[in-house]
């Protein structure tokens, strides 16, 4: 009778080891896939955060194309001619005055208000102060026609900054400044211009357009008259230069702060200007062999932000399209411009 208890009894041990051991076995198991997966997890989120800065050793200490020379140059050398009362970059434009989205409506509205003074040969004072400081000021202008289209541009977005500020209106330097980002061409293209001077070798890249037109964001702020921001956005690409040529998208942007003070003799003033990059799907050693590499990239794992800060500089003063003859400059000074009660335009 003793054996067979005893048999049962270790055969009894045997399942309850067996029990405990598969047990132990199996929380061991699932202790060390937790474990795993946590480690894998954090490790994702490290590879994979939104944005982590990277701090890379600039190539030279100034990239020749940006010097605060060279941005003045390219600045200054700018055609401020006006071709025509509609803005070339209609749909692209922003102007907000103390932080509100100015319509445009109002804008067109005031400039043909103006027009059909002009048209009519009215007599109007601020129309003729514009008319004044435009005459002054020869590096606004180089034919009549031109200087009739900005004075009506400029006494337009007057009305418009006295209607959002409630008669805090910038000064007239501010305001034709600004005619030059939003109605002219030369100066968005200068921008351009600036943005390609990044490229370390143009030899086996180049930046291509892939929009018609940038995105154009004006700010001016009651809070500081004397000033504007400028926000300008390109859809650009980096191109290979090769047999089987690569294409890489780019969002280009560049922005300054422009000071102009109330006497027109002293030139414009930009500060605190950078390019911002934003490259999508490109590999990192391209985009380095590509570009001179500023001192911050920030890279993600969907894109790679550069970002160049730009020397303060100031406008160069001269006239404002160096193609004028010296001539022309004699005409204008011996001839008598026409005066704003006789300027019936014929075209």
């Amino acid at each position: 009778m003793l054996p067979i208890v005893l048999q049962l009894y270790n055969s009894m041990s045997q399942k309850y080891c067996l029990t405990i051991w598969a047990f132990i076995t199996s929380f061991t198991i699932v202790i060390i896939a937790i474990t795993v997966f946590y480690l894998t997890l954090l490790m994702y989120k490290k590879l994979s955060s939104v944005v982590r800065s990277k701090t890379i050793p600039p190539t030279i200490q100034v990239i020749p194309g940006l010097s605060q020379s060279n941005l003045s140059q390219i600045i200054s050398s700018a055609d401020t001619t006006v071709q025509s009362t509609i803005s070339p970059h209609n749909g692209n434009l922003y102007l907000y005055i103390n932080n509100t989205a100015v319509s445009f409506k109002t804008i067109k509205y005031l400039i043909k208000c103006y027009k059909t003074i002009v048209d009519n040969q009215e007599h109007n004072p601020l129309l003729t102060t514009h008319v004044s400081y435009l005459e002054e000021s020869i590096a606004h202008c180089n034919s009549y026609f031109c200087e009739i289209d900005r004075a009506i541009l400029g006494v337009s977005l007057d009305n418009t900054f006295g209607l959002y500020t409630g008669g805090q209106e910038p000064n007239i330097h501010i305001i034709h400044h600004m005619i030059n980002y939003m109605y002219t061409t030369s100066y968005i293209n200068a921008l351009s211009n600036i943005i390609n001077n990044i490229l370390n070798d143009p030899s086996r890249y180049r930046l291509i357009n892939t929009a018609a037109r940038p995105d154009i964001i004006i700010s001016y702020n009651t809070l500081k008259p004397d000033q504007f921001s400028l926000n300008v956005i390109f859809e650009r690409s980096l191109k290979t230069i090769e047999k089987k040529p690569r294409i890489y998208p780019i969002i280009a942007g560049i922005r300054f702060i422009i000071s102009l003070p109330q006497d027109i003799s002293e030139p414009a003033q930009y500060s605190r200007g950078k390019i911002f990059l934003n490259f999508s799907n490109i590999p990192y050693r391209v985009m380095s062999r590509a570009v001179y590499r500023p001192a911050i990239c920030n890279i993600s794992k969907e894109d790679i932000e550069i970002i160049y800060d730009l020397p303060d500089f100031t406008t160069q003063h001269t006239s404002s399209i160096e193609q004028i003859s010296e001539d022309m400059l004699i005409t204008h000074n011996t001839t008598n411009t026409p005066s704003l009660e006789n300027s019936t335009r014929q075209r």
